[in-house]
Formats: C-alpha cells, sequence, structure tokens
C-alpha cells in the first residue's frame, strides 16, 4: 500500500506538471505550443486522497522553455492535524512532437506556519521532488481560454483557465 507520503508527492509531480506536460492531440504541434504559453489558473482544488488538497495552483509557461508553479496544499496527518505548504517550483519543459516534458530545475516547499512538524515535512517534501524523475501529463484540451491535463500516472485531470496577464 502506498503511504501518504508518496501519495503526496505523486500528486505534487502531477501538479508541478503545472510546469510539466506531455501532449497529445493535434498534429499541429506548433498551434498548441502558442497556445500553451502564458499563465494558467487552476479551477477549484484538486483532492486524490481525502488527506490531500492542491489549490490555488498557477502555472505559467514562457516562451523560452521554462516555467513556474505555484500552489498551496494542505496535507491532513492521521492524526487529523492539517498542515499547510506553499510549493514554489521552477521547471524547464520541452516540446518534441507531441510530448511535453518537464525537468525540475528547483523546488522550494515552506510550510504555511513553522513548526517542527511542518518544518520537517517540508524539508521531506523537497527531497522527494528533488528525486522524482520528469513527470508527464496529455493535454485534454487546449484553447484559448481552458488547459485540462491528464497525468497519466495517476488519472488525475486537471483543470486550468487562463489567467490574466
Amino acid at each position: 500500500m502506498q503511504s501518504l507520503f508518496d501519495k503526496t508527492r505523486n500528486l505534487c509531480m502531477a501538479l508541478a506538471g503545472m510546469a510539466v506536460l506531455a501532449a497529445c492531440g493535434s498534429p499541429d504541434v506548433g498551434a498548441d505550443r502558442a497556445l500553451l504559453v502564458g499563465s494558467w489558473a487552476q479551477q477549484g482544488a484538486t483532492q486524490t486522497d481525502p488527506a490531500l488538497v492542491v489549490e490555488n495552483a498557477v502555472v505559467t509557461y514562457e516562451p523560452d522553455g521554462t516555467s513556474d508553479f505555484r500552489a498551496t496544499m494542505t496535507l491532513t496527518q492521521a492524526d487529523g492535524i492539517p498542515e499547510r505548504f506553499v510549493i514554489e517550483a521552477d521547471v524547464a519543459w520541452t516540446l518534441e512532437e507531441t510530448v511535453l516534458t518537464r525537468t525540475l530545475r528547483d523546488v522550494s516547499v515552506t510550510p504555511d506556519i513553522s513548526t517542527p512538524r511542518g518544518d520537517n515535512m517540508a524539508t521531506a517534501l523537497e527531497e522527494a521532488y528533488r528525486n522524482s524523475p520528469p513527470g508527464r501529463l496529455i493535454v485534454e484540451r487546449l484553447d484559448e481560454t481552458q488547459l485540462e491535463l491528464l497525468d497519466a500516472d495517476t488519472g488525475v485531470t486537471l483543470a486550468y483557465v487562463r489567467a490574466a496577464p
């Protein structure tokens, strides 16, 4: 059985797919790449486990193949005490045919309120992200206003709307 930490890492890797992608669909990759560039804000919260909620995710894809990601994550431990974290990631992305791959360049996980437990969890999450392989997502929808990504590994669909510049 997968631990809560592993589930958290997997979901966050999918979200860091916020800066992560694997695309499929239209053979006109150039149009997809052009549409992807810009800022995207998560619609609602993502919850794949009762103990884990990710919200307020915003990802910005730059034309030079870099992206920035920021989100808030709430992780509730077995004792029922929630811990909130802010995740910020710097990711490089490339597009080959219809596959967009991201490489994590840097990540920061900061507890909302610094406590020994929260600080230790943040350090462990940062380390897990740094050691994780590139993630991939399938672009299910990409147009001027909406972006929907399916994480092929977890089955989680992430929905974004274009954020104001």
